[in-house]
């Protein structure tokens, strides 16, 4: 898989960042690719962790 990340640049509006992301995934697939960004985003802290379902 091949990421390209430009344009990076603030945003001083929402307090943040923004950039441009192009993904190539032709021997990946779009699926794990998927799985691989919900992956790092998570780790990265972009995202909680769900816990799973709860009992009932």
């Amino acid at each position: 898989m091949t990421v390209t990340v430009g344009r990076v640049r603030d945003e001083p509006v929402l307090g943040g960042v923004k950039y441009v992301v192009l993904s190539h995934n032709t021997k990946l697939g779009a699926g794990k690719g998927a799985v691989l960004l919900a992956e790092w985003l998570t780790r990265e802290g972009y995202i909680d962790r769900a816990d799973g379902p709860r009992p009932a």
